[in-house]
């Protein structure tokens, strides 16, 4: 899960992909993108995790940022996501 940061993903996390390369080389990941313009970071992460030889799982999530920070409202937010997680973990269960 990350937030965009200027449409993109964070440098922390790119250096973050980088170091597990080896490790995660091949392995199925999923996203949770949670921003204003979601579209945008989906591509350039998409890109990085192709160009890392990681399978994209074809379920992932992309979301606005809630308008409040507390958790009443983040929850609020990303319930309409929860019947996904299943979907994720079977489909990352399957390619492992």
């Amino acid at each position: 899960m990350f937030g965009q940061y200027n449409w993109g993903y964070p440098a922390v996390l790119k250096n973050a992909l980088d170091t597990v390369f080896a490790e995660w080389n091949h392995k199925p990941v999923a996203t949770l993108i949670y921003g204003n313009h979601t579209m945008q970071a989906d591509i350039a992460i998409r890109m990085v995790i192709n160009g890392l030889r990681m399978r994209q799982l074809a379920t992932n999530i992309a979301t606005p940022v809630p308008a409040s920070n507390d958790p009443a409202t983040v929850a609020q937010t990303l319930h309409p996501f929860a019947p996904l997680v299943p979907l994720m973990a079977a489909e990352f269960k399957s390619l492992l």
